[in-house]
C-alpha cells in the first residue's frame, strides 16, 4: 500500500530565505540607504530629565503619573522629594493604568483621607481572598437551623463550650461521612485529605486570621474545644505556627457574637468549603400546623464549583443541620 507524503513544513527557527526542499528563494535586494544628514541624532531627552529629584520621588512619579516638572521641590536647592511628589498627585497627576483585574489608584486631594501602612499579614490576607474571589468558582446554599436544642446543649455542656466549637464538631463528622467534601482542587487535580483540618476565621489587632484545627477527625467535643480555645488564643496575640495556618480542609466564619443574622463567606484555599454562621436569634415555627415560638441559626455554605457540585453540598450542609438539630450525639 502507498502512503501518501505528507506536506513538509518549516522548521520553527529555519532561515527564512529557505523553502521547503532547501533551495534558496529570490529575494530582492535592499534599496541602499542614504548616509544621514550631520550625523545620528539622539533621541530627545524627557523634560523631566533635567528636574532635581530624588530616585525614590521618580519612582514615584511614574507610579502616580505626576508630571515632575509641574512639581515644586521644597529638598535642598529646590530638590523634589516624595513629600513634594504626593501632595502634587491629586492636583498634577493623573491615575496611572492599572494591571488587569486591578483597580487604578484612589486619588485625593489634602485634608481628605489619610494612607496607613497594611501590615505582612493583612497584606497576605487580601492577597489570599482577593485570589480567592477572583479564580474560585462560589455558589451557595442555606439553611435554617431549629436551634432551641442547640442552645440547650451548649448549656449543659457547661463553660468553656460555644456554638462555634458545636458546629466544628458537627462540620467534622459530616466531612467524616462526606469524604469527598474534604477535597481541594490544585492546579488540575484533586486532593483528596486524609484528615480533617478545620480552618476558624479569628479577628485580630492585625487583621484576620485562620487558626487551624489540624486532625479533627475522631476527636471529641471537649478536645475541640480545647485545642480552638488555644488556637484563638494564639491568634489573637500573633503567635500562631506556620502549620496553624496552613491547609485548612474546611473553614468556619462565625459573626454570630456581632448580631449578624445571615451572610456569605469567601471561600478560603484549600478548603472547599466555608460555613458562615449567623447568630441565634428568636422566630415564630410552623410545627403540626401551629405557630410556635423557638429559635433558629441561619447558615450559608460557600463551596468551590471545581471540588463540590450541587448534589453533594446539599447532602453535606443536610447531614450538618440534622446534626445540629439532634446535638445530643456531639
Amino acid at each position: 500500500s502507498k502512503v501518501a507524503a505528507s506536506p513538509q513544513v518549516p522548521l520553527p527557527g529555519a532561515h527564512p530565505l529557505y523553502e521547503r526542499g532547501g533551495k534558496e528563494s529570490p529575494r530582492p535586494a535592499p534599496p541602499p540607504r542614504k548616509p544621514a544628514e550631520g550625523g545620528a541624532k539622539p533621541p530627545p531627552a524627557s523634560p523631566s530629565q533635567g528636574v532635581r529629584a530624588s530616585p525614590r520621588a521618580r519612582r514615584l512619579a511614574r507610579e502616580k503619573g505626576v508630571d515632575l516638572v509641574q512639581v515644586r521641590g521644597t529638598g535642598p536647592q529646590g530638590r523634589i522629594t516624595t513629600a513634594d511628589v504626593e501632595a502634587a498627585a491629586p492636583r498634577t497627576g493623573l491615575p496611572p493604568a492599572a494591571p488587569d483585574g486591578e483597580l487604578p489608584p484612589v486619588t485625593f486631594a489634602e485634608g481628605e483621607a489619610e494612607a496607613q501602612e497594611v501590615s505582612f499579614y493583612q497584606r497576605a490576607a487580601i492577597r489570599r481572598v482577593s485570589a480567592s474571589a477572583r479564580t474560585v468558582p462560589h455558589f451557595h446554599v442555606s439553611a435554617t437551623v431549629e436551634a432551641e436544642r442547640l442552645v440547650q446543649r451548649k448549656e449543659a455542656a457547661g463553660e468553656g463550650i460555644t456554638l462555634t466549637h458545636l458546629l466544628l464538631r458537627a462540620a467534622a463528622l459530616a466531612l467524616e461521612r462526606f469524604p469527598d467534601a474534604n477535597r481541594s482542587y490544585d492546579r488540575g487535580r484533586w486532593l483528596r485529605w486524609n484528615v480533617v483540618n478545620l480552618g476558624v476565621a479569628v479577628q485580630t489587632d492585625a487583621g484576620l486570621a485562620v487558626a487551624v484545627l489540624r486532625g479533627a477527625q475522631g476527636k471529641d467535643l471537649p478536645w475541640i474545644a480545647e485545642q480552638t480555645r488555644d488556637l484563638v488564643a494564639r491568634a489573637r496575640a500573633g503567635k500562631l505556627r506556620p502549620e496553624e495556618r496552613a491547609n485548612s480542609t474546611f473553614t468556619l466564619s462565625n459573626l454570630g457574637a456581632y448580631g449578624v443574622e445571615s451572610f456569605t463567606a469567601i471561600i478560603n484555599p484549600p478548603s472547599a468549603l466555608t460555613l458562615a454562621a449567623g447568630a441565634v436569634r428568636e422566630a415564630p415555627l410552623v410545627r403540626g400546623g401551629r405557630v410556635e415560638a423557638g429559635r433558629v441559626l441561619h447558615v450559608t455554605l460557600s463551596c468551590d464549583h471545581r471540588v463540590v457540585d450541587g448534589v453533594l453540598a446539599a447532602q453535606f450542609l443536610g447531614d450538618l443541620q440534622h446534626r445540629l438539630e439532634q446535638p445530643e450525639d456531639l
